[in-house]
C-alpha cells in the first residue's frame, strides 16, 4: 500500500522549539496539576481517491485528545465491528488510547478540522482519562459519559468552527515567534481555549443541544466583548445591545447556546485568571481581585471558594509553583 500523504488547507503543528504550556486551562488529578499543550490544529482535506488508503477497522494508539469537526463532505469510521457515518457537522471527541483512523472509507472529498492537545504534569506525564472525566474535573461536577460522536446543529457548528478559526489564527501568528519549552500562552490564546472548552462542555454535556435562535456572529460579538473585557464592569443591557437583541431575547439565546449566562461566563474567566495568578505570582488576594476586576476582596474570596471548593489562600498553598 502506498504511503499516505497528508493534505492540509492550513496547519499549525507544534515543534520542539515552540512548545506552549497553558496556564489558564489546567486541571488537578491525583494531586498533580496538568496543563494543556496544543499539539496541532489543522484543516485537513481528503481528496476523492484517498479512500483507496482506507484500511478496514484500522485503529491507532495515541496519547493525545483530538477534537475533530467535519465541515464538508462525509466519511465512515469503524471501531471493532461498529460502523459510524460522519457528515457535515459531525463532531468527534477522541480520548487518549485507541482511536479510529479518519481516512475516508468511500469515494468523495472530505474536509475536517483536527484539534489535538495533551495535558502534561510537571514531569511531562500525560493525562489519559476520557473526555467526560476531563470535563468533570474542569467544571468540578460529575458529568455522565455521552459517548464520543455527536451531530451538531448549524448554530453549534458555526460557533465551534469560528472558535477554532480564532484559535488557529492566534497560534499561527505566535508560531513564528522565538520561544522556549516554558513559553506560556498569550491571553488571547488562553481565552480562545477557555471559550472552546466552555462551549464543548455546555453544548454537549450541560444543555439540551437545541438550536439557538440567533446567528453565531451575534453571539461572537458578545463573546469577544466578554473575553477582551472580562476584568471590567459589563452589563447585560450593554451586551444585549452589542448583539442587537432585546435583553430578554439575548439572555434566552445566550444561555440556550452555552448553558450559562453571560455574567457567569465572565466569572469563569475571572476565576480562571485568578487561579493562574495565585499559582504563578506572589500577588496578594486584594491585588489579584483587582486585577481580575473584582473590587471587594471578601466577595472575591467567597466567589472563588464557591467555584473551586478552596479559598484563594488554600488554593495557592496546594498548587503554587513558587
Amino acid at each position: 500500500m502506498d504511503k499516505q500523504i497528508f493534505h492540509f488547507l492550513k496547519a499549525y503543528i507544534r515543534s520542539a522549539e515552540n512548545t506552549h504550556r497553558g496556564t489558564l486551562f489546567q486541571v488537578v488529578h491525583n494531586e498533580s496539576i496538568y496543563k494543556l499543550s496544543v499539539e496541532r490544529l489543522v484543516h485537513r482535506i481528503f481528496y476523492s481517491d484517498d479512500y483507496k488508503l482506507y484500511v478496514s477497522n484500522k485503529e491507532i494508539e495515541i496519547y493525545q485528545y483530538r477534537v475533530i469537526l467535519y465541515i464538508k463532505g462525509s466519511n465512515s469510521l469503524e471501531t471493532s465491528s461498529v460502523k459510524y457515518s460522519c457528515n457535515e457537522g459531525t463532531l468527534l471527541l477522541l480520548s487518549p488510547g485507541t482511536q479510529p483512523s479518519i481516512t475516508p472509507k468511500s469515494k468523495g472529498e472530505c474536509v475536517v478540522i483536527v484539534f489535538a492537545f495533551d495535558l502534561l504534569n510537571d514531569q511531562g506525564i500525560p493525562l489519559t482519562i476520557p473526555f467526560y472525566q476531563l470535563f468533570s474535573l474542569y467544571v468540578g461536577k460529575e458529568l455522565g459519559d455521552k459517548g464520543w460522536i455527536f451531530q451538531l446543529n448549524e448554530n453549534q457548528k458555526g460557533l465551534l468552527n469560528t472558535t477554532l478559526d480564532r484559535l488557529f489564527n492566534s497560534l499561527h501568528s505566535r508560531s513564528y515567534e522565538d520561544g522556549s519549552s516554558e513559553i506560556t500562552y498569550s491571553l488571547k490564546e488562553s481565552e480562545c481555549l477557555l471559550q472552546l472548552m466552555a462551549m464543548l462542555i455546555n453544548q454537549l454535556y450541560l444543555s439540551s443541544n437545541q438550536s439557538a435562535s440567533i446567528h453565531p456572529s451575534n453571539l461572537q460579538k458578545v463573546l469577544n466583548r466578554i473575553e477582551n473585557s472580562y476584568n471590567t464592569t459589563l452589563t447585560v443591557d450593554a451586551l444585549a445591545m452589542e448583539a442587537c437583541l432585546s435583553r430578554t431575547h439575548f439572555l434566552h439565546s445566550f444561555k440556550k447556546s452555552y448553558g450559562i449566562t453571560p455574567i457567569q461566563y465572565q466569572m469563569q474567566l475571572r476565576i480562571n485568571a485568578a487561579k493562574n495568578l495565585l499559582t504563578t505570582t506572589s500577588m496578594n488576594c486584594k491585588e489579584i481581585a483587582c486585577e481580575v476586576g473584582i473590587s471587594n476582596v471578601y466577595y472575591f474570596s467567597r466567589l472563588f471558594k464557591s467555584m473551586t471548593d478552596l479559598s484563594p489562600t488554600d488554593y495557592r498553598k496546594k498548587y503554587s509553583i513558587w
